[in-house]
């Protein structure tokens, strides 16, 4: 696990293979499939034409199996270390399908209190390659200074008063000026498999 956090603090990503079994992995898919059938209704409007699901938040809440999968693994002790005390599972997203999102930065939406104490962490449930959704990241982006939210609100909100707490427009100006950043670096996004 020391080279894992070595990695995380050095290249703002770690790679922790097979750190949950794959029978674990297997029981999440099994009881997903399982809850699919159950709540045909509930999950028609967010699967495709092949059922499967697309962007399903906190599933974890609802199949057991799926939370295993978060309580079960080996990759937690490095969440750990990284904090210097233990960490905890804040929210989930699963997919069955790639999100389709072009590269970003969650930050506007994942602040917390004190500030910087959240990781991402990408679990797949099957093999990764190039043909199946792979995550992308920037090696060492975690290290660019902070983009000054407040001066960029300022500027596509002149009026204080009118500025909203969730906006596409700020959203896009924030991962534009990241990806400034990381042109201006030189920096560019790899695949995970």
């Amino acid at each position: 696990m020391t080279d894992a956090l070595a990695q995380l603090t050095g290249q703002g990503y770690a790679v922790i293979r097979n750190a949950v079994s794959v029978a674990a992995c297997e029981r999440a898919l099994a009881g997903i499939d399982a809850f699919k059938r159950v709540h045909r209704a509930a999950i028609r409007d967010n699967a495709n034409e092949h059922g499967q699901l697309y962007r399903v938040v906190n599933m974890h809440l609802a199949i057991d199996a799926l939370a295993d999968v978060f309580a079960e693994n080996s990759a937690l002790a490095t969440c750990d270390r990284f904090f210097g005390e233990p960490a905890t599972l804040y929210t989930s997203l699963y997919y069955e399908r790639g999100s389709e999102q072009a590269l970003h930065r969650d930050t506007p939406y994942f602040c917390t209190r004190p500030a910087d104490r959240y990781l991402g962490m990408w679990l797949a449930l099957d093999d990764v390659d190039a043909d199946n959704g792979p995550l992308r990241v920037v090696p060492r982006s975690h290290l660019l200074p902070a983009i000054d939210v407040a001066a960029l609100a300022r500027e596509l909100f002149p009026d204080p008063g009118s500025t909203p707490p969730i906006s596409d427009l700020g959203w896009n100006a924030y991962q534009a000026a990241v990806q400034r950043q990381c042109d201006e670096r030189g920096m560019r996004a790899q695949e995970i498999h």
